[in-house]
């Protein structure tokens, strides 16, 4: 004989007094069987709001204003857009000068002996850039960093602001290599990357140089030939059967010592800084 037992649900107290009644009053092996919960109605899911698509247009918008406030921080934007604006003041000062000493229409005369007219210098630094931006960047270069003597830094900043300037003007058609079409008289690439500039940003970097002018001093980029050359370097003076040696002199093994530190460091830290 034994007693099965139905207790409501979450009622620990009566569970207690029945399975004491049974089991230890009158020796009746008694269970207690705990109802099973029934299955809880799910209330429906709210249906999820789903927006109309955004129109091309408005989608295009909030790209180009993401890309204008995300893609570089407030600070570099700011100094970017105070060397174009003073490189376009310059472009009206030297018009200004020029109109002044009659030469209304001719400005001067070109790589190629083609009249530079007032008109078209005017609009070097404004979109989009024409035959006469990339010799424009030269001279604002020129008139910077030679002629006012304003340092490397200077240069690089004015540099970096025009390229950026120009990257940003229509997607891909000023980015990438500087080539200007006679027959169409269009520019494609960056006027910043054209051989006239890069020339002239290696000159000022001799001469800066040359004059021993202090600011920055970055190291230049180690290539994998220099890293090459210092391992080639490395195993000429410790070579590596060496580490096959048991080496008992406490001279020699941290002359060992150093140049295994050198090799893990430089080859380690070659992959992780130029992923």
């Amino acid at each position: 004989m034994f007693i099965i037992t139905v207790p409501p649900r979450n009622a620990p107290d009566i569970r207690k007094e029945v399975k004491q009644w049974g089991n230890l009053l009158n020796g009746v092996p008694t269970q207690c069987v705990v109802q099973a919960a029934l299955p809880s109605k799910k209330c429906p899911s709210k249906p999820r709001r789903v927006d109309p698509p955004s129109s091309l247009g408005a989608l295009r918008a909030a790209a180009d204003a993401g890309k204008k406030e995300w893609m570089y921080s407030k600070n570099t934007s700011d100094a970017y857009a105070g060397y174009v604006k003073r490189a376009q003041q310059w472009v009206s000062q030297v018009i200004n000068t020029a109109r002044g000493a009659g030469e209304s229409t001719l400005l001067d005369i070109d790589d190629n002996g083609r009249p530079i007219k007032c008109e078209e210098f005017a609009l070097v630094f404004e979109k989009p850039p024409n035959r006469h931006s990339a010799h424009a960047l030269e001279l604002f270069l020129v008139q910077k960093c030679v002629t006012e003597g304003n340092g490397k830094s200077t240069c690089d900043s004015i540099y970096s602001a025009l390229k950026k300037y120009w990257e940003m003007m229509d997607n891909d058609t000023y980015r990438g290599s500087y080539c200007y079409d006679e027959s169409t008289d269009t520019v494609t690439g960056n006027p910043a990357s054209s051989a006239r500039v890069q020339d002239m940003l290696q000159a000022l970097k001799n001469k800066s140089r040359a004059n021993g002018a202090g600011g920055r001093n970055h190291a230049e980029a180690m290539l994998i030939e220099d890293l090459r050359k210092l391992l080639d370097w490395s195993i000429l003076q410790c070579p590596s059967d060496w580490l096959n040696k048991e080496l008992t002199d406490v001279v020699t093994l941290h002359f060992v010592a150093k140049h295994l530190m050198m090799r893990a460091f430089t080859t380690s830290g070659f992959v992780i800084w130029t992923r």
